[in-house]
């Protein structure tokens, strides 16, 4: 390599090295300083409850890299009440577009009004950021006490081990106003969906005068614990020293949304007139009382009914205390929803192996003793059968008993072996039903049972879940059975 070419080698490796610590210098590792950009912006900042001050920077930019040290010192000094995020404006051009960036580094602060972010108009020394951010986070909402639930994370806020004190309380308001959901069978009318639909996505805080309750009582439950800790150490290594219990601890939940607080008050027991309602639960105990229209005017009526469930008084420390439903945990939704998934995978393949019996696949859907399933056969009843109906009765049939080892198939009245199927298992030539059922189980010694002038699927469906009950008897088959030309001649119906 000649002098020339190893100099550019090195300019090359120093530039690469300057470039390489400019894109970092926002993404130190065990940085406090936020990585943002479009896809976590709206998550991490605008939906926050925290103050934030973010800076848009670009990577070659000179007075970027010489804030980048004091921003991360800022973002340390900080954390505990504030949040300092960094977005790399030359990746992410639509959102500095969107907050007006057009030099670097800009500094934009997003306080108590998320939707209305103001320029930071500081300076840029480390005092200067840390003393306009401690008085500017004053003015930001306390933060809330009530956490958000839906309906599946229930049985996470009321999980218990051997560790959970026995007064462990969990105090949960529901709001009024949610739609039903459809019936078990999935019956709904358009008019609720589209009204269930519309209101699916939007969010119900807690009412304020709730969340007021719960930052007060957490406060004060820390505090009886700070004490009772205090008391504690106090007497500790004293003969004779008092126990000090410290008081139980106390979670606020609020539902989500109001479908979700009617769908937790209907698992309770509690029908859309008796919302909103304040319920509280005592999980170790498995039991919990309800104060029902517990609007913004039964506030202090709310206030007691927390007190004396936080003392182990009133109606949830008394024999009249609600039992506990079991609330479904995700992890068997979860599982519900991988066995339902498997369902329809196995009824959709079941609907796709129905077919029409002739000699081709006798053998190995129905007859061959070495078929494993039972052979469900369904045989047009008359010579005008519909053929399009019988199939579809099949596939019907096939998907309802998916789980169950069937093997579904059909002969129309146009089948050629038709003839010597109804002989063979001595049914009529016709029937005011739509079709004959045939249950034929395979194997060394074969037997079936037959049933007569099936009306419908339906009909045909509770034929099927007798035999898998096994309340139905079976005859034995004495030929053995297979389809021919020659049977199929041999058997033509006049």
């Amino acid at each position: 390599m000649t002098r020339v070419s190893r100099r550019g080698a090195l300019c090359a490796m120093m530039v690469a090295a300057v470039v390489a610590a400019s894109a970092i210098g926002h993404a130190a590792a065990a940085s406090d300083v936020v990585k943002l950009d479009a896809k976590n912006f709206k998550k991490e900042v605008l939906q926050s409850d925290e103050f934030w001050l973010v800076e848009f920077y670009a990577p070659w930019c000179g007075h970027c890299k010489n804030l980048a040290p004091t921003w991360e010192k800022a973002a340390t000094q900080l954390k505990s009440v504030a949040r300092l995020g960094a977005v790399d404006a030359t990746e992410n051009q639509n959102l500095a577009q969107k907050y007006g960036v057009k030099g670097y580094p800009t500094i934009v602060e997003f306080g108590k009004d998320k939707k209305k972010p103001q320029p930071y108009q500081g300076g840029r020394e480390l005092a200067a950021i840390t003393g306009y951010v401690q008085n500017a986070a004053k003015s930001m909402p306390p933060p809330s006490a009530t956490m958000a639930v839906e309906f599946d994370a229930m049985y996470s806020l009321l999980a218990y081990t051997s560790l959970t004190p026995d007064m462990d309380t969990k105090v949960l308001y529901l709001h009024a106003g949610g739609v039903p959901q459809p019936d078990g069978d999935g019956a709904d009318d358009a008019a609720g969906a589209k009204k269930r639909k519309k209101k699916k996505a939007k969010k119900a805080a807690a009412p304020k005068w709730f969340d007021e309750l719960g930052v007060k009582v957490s406060k004060a439950v820390k505090k009886q614990t700070a004490a009772a800790a205090k008391a504690r150490r106090a007497s500790e290594g004293e003969d004779g020293g008092e126990k000090v219990t410290p008081p139980p601890p106390v979670q606020f939940a609020a539902s989500a949304t109001a479908d979700e607080g009617l769908k937790i008050a209907t698992h309770l027991g509690l029908s859309p007139e008796e919302l909103p309602a304040v319920v509280a639960f005592h999980a170790k105990r498995a039991r919990y009382a309800v104060l029902t229209q517990a609007d913004s005017n039964a506030a202090k009526d709310v206030a007691g009914f927390v007190r004396e469930a936080l003392r182990g008084e009133g109606e949830l420390a008394s024999d009249d205390a609600k039992a506990l439903p079991i609330f479904p945990s995700l992890a068997s939704k979860q599982a519900a929803e991988r066995a339902r998934k498997q369902q329809e995978r196995k009824a959709a393949a079941a609907v796709e192996a129905v077919a029409e019996l002739d000699a081709g696949n006798a053998e190995e859907r129905c007859f061959g003793a070495q078929t494993k399933k039972t052979c469900a056969l369904l045989v047009a009843a008359g010579g005008d059968a519909d053929g399009d109906a019988l199939r579809a009765s099949a596939e019907t049939l096939a998907a309802e008993f998916a789980k169950f080892p069937f093997s579904v198939v059909f002969a129309s009245a146009k089948n050629a072996h038709r003839p010597y199927l109804l002989d063979t298992f001595s049914l009529p030539h016709g029937g005011d039903g739509a079709f004959h059922l045939v249950l034929l189980k395979t194997g060394k010694r074969q037997r079936f049972v037959a049933f007569e002038a099936v009306s419908d699927a339906a009909a045909a469906a509770t034929h099927m879940a007798d035999f898998v009950d096994g309340s139905v008897q079976l005859t034995r088959l004495e030929a053995a059975l297979a389809l021919t030309e020659e049977e199929a001649d041999e058997h033509i119906e006049l």
